[in-house]
């Protein structure tokens, strides 16, 4: 969960906002995103092929086996977790900063 909450520090420390044409728009850091995306590509990935892998047929494997090692992988968890803080702390900061933006309250485009 610390990951969680240093990503979105990180992303609301760099993220940048302008207005055009009276829309409000954001920009969170290129690295930031990459990182988030890489996390969830590469977990989503390795899943589907433990997914291929298990289901190649073979005469020692146990179904009930094959569905408790899904919902056991830390890994996923870890990762989950570190997208889930990251994902809600940046957006809840996103919906108070747009709601601030657009009632004039702050002056300041950029952070």
């Amino acid at each position: 969960m610390a990951i969680g909450f240093i990503l979105a520090k990180l992303a609301i420390k760099y993220s940048l906002f302008e207005t055009r044409n009276s829309e409000l728009f954001f920009r969170t850091n290129i690295w930031i995103e990459s990182l988030t995306l890489f996390l969830f590509l590469s977990r989503f990935l390795y899943r589907l092929m433990t997914v291929y892998m298990v289901s190649k047929p073979s005469t020692t494997q146990d179904p009930t086996m094959i569905s408790q090692n899904f919902t056991r992988d830390p890994l996923t968890r870890i990762v989950f977790f570190i997208l889930a803080i990251y994902y809600i702390g940046y957006y809840t900061f996103l919906l108070k900063k747009g709601k601030e933006l657009a009632e004039g309250k702050s002056r300041d485009i950029t952070i």
